[in-house]
């Protein structure tokens, strides 16, 4: 299954690290590279093009559970993003909690 997406929010790359201080962008760089990184590494979580970084969200979903990928990863909205995953569990691809994922 190919999971499309939309993009649900986005910033321009320089107002980003202004978003954290000093210490988050060091632990950042030391972590994982830096924040431009971070982003590009999270492809199916942020679009980074052009100097904007995109928040994406599946846009659709069909129910198959013999499909790569399929509610075997947790959504990263849902454990993260301020507002959770704009998508009810029955409608994302990725497992809103323990109990929703599938081995």
């Amino acid at each position: 299954m190919h999971v499309v997406y939309v993009a649900v929010g986005e910033a321009q790359m320089s107002t980003i690290p202004k978003l954290f201080d000093r210490e988050q962008l060091k632990r950042l760089k030391n972590e994982c590279g830096g924040l431009q990184t971070l982003l590009k590494l999270n492809g199916s979580i942020f679009h980074v093009y052009g100097g904007v970084a995109r928040l994406r969200a599946p846009k659709t979903m069909r129910f198959n559970p013999e499909a790569k990928g399929f509610k075997r990863r947790p959504c990263w909205l849902y454990q993260h993003h301020p507002d959770g995953c704009p998508r009810v569990a029955d409608e994302c691809s990725f497992a809103h909690g323990a109990d929703d994922l599938l081995s």
